[in-house]
């Protein structure tokens, strides 16, 4: 009677373990949704526009409009113009700036020679958690008539590099 009853178990435990068992199914989650960007937003967004077309020795006026992206207690703009003249200090302290609002500042620069220079600015966020983010920002200015024509250096290697200037196209 044991052996038949030990041949019934084997065979009960041989038929359960061959049965198939449920595999749990993955469950699919929907990315969260969001907006494709080409880059990384900073504190704040810096658009600008030239009032009058650049030219030498006449002050260029540029409107910036700084957007922030969060809220902020102070928004600092410095800025540093390679191979142009200053003409207003080159570090002020803007108001206060809600998130998601703008602010318009113009600033003044001389140029007094012809060729390809850059405005570079920095906005410092200071905000409301006392932290300090900063963005940087490169306006091109184009002075003449002449473009700055591609060189060629030997390098030590004996490779051929082309230095190859920027051009930008604005559309208005």
């Amino acid at each position: 009677m044991q052996t038949k009853l030990a041949t019934l178990l084997g065979s009960l435990l041989l038929v359960v373990a061959c049965q198939p068992t449920e595999t749990p199914q993955a469950t699919l989650q929907t990315p969260p949704t969001r907006i494709p960007t080409s880059k990384t937003s900073g504190p704040v967004q810096i658009s600008y526009r030239f009032i009058e077309p650049p030219a030498l020795n006449i002050p260029i006026h540029i409107e910036l409009v700084l957007r922030s992206t969060r809220p902020g207690t102070a928004l600092q703009l410095s800025y540093q113009a390679k191979g142009m003249t200053l003409v207003e200090p080159a570090d002020i302290t803007l108001p206060a700036i809600a998130a998601n609002n703008s602010i318009s500042h113009t600033i003044t620069v001389l140029a007094q020679t012809e060729g390809e220079f850059r405005l570079v600015l920095t906005a410092t966020l200071y905000t409301v958690d006392g932290q300090e983010q900063s963005t940087t920002h490169l306006i091109p200015v184009h002075i003449g008539n002449s473009a700055i024509p591609a060189t060629v250096r030997e390098k030590s290697d004996s490779r051929n590099t082309t230095d190859m200037p920027a051009q930008e196209t604005r559309h208005r």
